[in-house]
């Protein structure tokens, strides 16, 4: 009898902890689910999570890992990328190499926001090798090519963006354009003007296929630039508006992923 009772107990508690760590379980895969469209329902299925700092390393790794990416893109300030860098060894660790590229990414990114454009790098070329999605390694690609110029490495910028077109064949047209008219800018802001105008051409051309009139209005605006001089490379600060011309573009590819 007594130990029917005990028995009875441990299995109540076996089932008590099962039926948790399943619903942790789902409200992490509805938080993740709504995570690129509704940043506000992400957060809301993570605080149906209860005692979210004592749940096992992994789900906790996924935890801030949608709670930061949600957070940015609600317009949060965060500072730190303690809680990712923490997350990406976990990802590692549980060979889970989707969630790793994404928070090497998220963690660069947020580097980039406080100016330390040398971590970001950091982060964004760990991320690489680990990313399967097409469009992650381009992105990580792109992004390690704007905190390279940051860093005044317009050589080591331009090759970065130049990588980012080996998954160009599986990224959306509008994207290609992107990363096609980036390369330009680098190349730009390396002062080789006439290969810069040779990929805002095919930038253009890409964008025409798919009738985005705001980015082909915006292309041929840089070509502009350069054939009416604006900057020259010997003009006074011409090439601080030239590397400013360059953040133009960054900073457009801020609001896309965050919106």
């Amino acid at each position: 009898m007594k130990n029917t009772f005990w028995l009875l107990i441990i299995q109540s508690i076996l089932c008590l902890s099962a039926c948790t760590g399943g619903q942790t379980e789902y409200w992490l895969e509805q938080a993740e689910n709504y995570l690129d469209k509704k940043p506000d329902s992400t957060l809301i299925f993570l605080e149906k999570i209860k005692n979210p700092d004592q749940l096992a390393d992994y789900p906790k790794a996924k935890y801030d890992l949608f709670q930061t990416i949600a957070g940015l893109r609600k317009g949060q300030a965060i500072r730190t990328d303690s809680l990712l860098t923490k997350a990406i060894d976990i990802f590692i660790a549980n060979n889970d190499s989707a969630k790793t590229s994404n928070a090497c990414f998220w963690s660069g990114f947020i580097n980039m926001q406080t100016a330390n454009y040398m971590r970001a790098d950091s982060f964004f070329t760990l991320g690489i090798p680990f990313a399967t999605n097409p469009v992650v390694r381009t992105r990580l690609y792109e992004y390690s090519g704007f905190a390279l110029l940051y860093k005044g490495n317009a050589k080591q910028a331009l090759q970065q963006h130049r990588l980012s077109l080996q998954d160009s064949a599986f990224i959306p047209a509008a994207y290609q354009a992107e990363v096609l008219a980036e390369i330009g800018q680098a190349y730009r802001y390396s002062e080789q003007t006439d290969s810069a105008i040779i990929y805002y051409q095919k930038a253009i051309r890409k964008s025409l296929e798919i009738e985005s009139r705001e980015q082909t209005a915006f292309f041929y605006q840089k070509i502009s630039e350069i054939a009416f001089g604006l900057p020259r490379a010997d003009a006074p600060f011409g090439r601080n508006h030239t590397r400013n011309a360059y953040i133009g573009i960054y900073s457009v590819r801020i609001r896309h992923h965050l919106h």
